[in-house]
């Protein structure tokens, strides 16, 4: 389990991604697109949601597959300790299971296909911070 953290204003995301490749360059551009907002990242569910546990942030980016509890998995867990906590599930699915398992999770839940677009992702993300706010 590792934290970065940007300092300064208001807004915290909490990535969650078990490729390091992928997490470490998602978090170098989440940090350099959201400055204000403090910034945790996981390598796996199990890690996210004692991370979430622990610091509570606004938005939540996460996997799908992953080791020891799934994308998924953790959101539903999330989801059960915070109505208003944003998630967005990155997926490199697009079977209809996946879809309706997070569109099962309710308002503040967003789905976005991989590879990801980096601009679909920050206007999500901005306007998961923004609702907040």
């Amino acid at each position: 389990m590792s934290m970065g953290t940007v300092e300064g204003g208001e807004g915290s995301i909490l990535l969650v991604e078990d490729e390091e490749m992928a997490r470490s360059s998602l978090s170098r551009m989440l940090a350099m697109k959201f400055p204000a907002s403090r910034l945790y990242t996981a390598e796996n569910g199990r890690s996210g949601l004692e991370l979430f546990l622990s610091h509570r942030p606004q938005v939540v980016i996460t996997d799908i597959n992953m080791p020891q509890l799934s994308g998924i998995e953790m959101a539903r867990a999330i989801r059960d300790e915070s109505h208003e906590v944003q998630i967005v599930v990155l997926s490199a699915h697009s079977e209809l299971a996946y879809l309706q398992a997070v569109v099962a999770m309710g308002e503040n839940t967003h789905y976005l296909l991989k590879p990801t677009d980096r601009n679909e992702l920050f206007a999500v993300v901005g306007r998961c911070l923004a609702s907040n706010a």
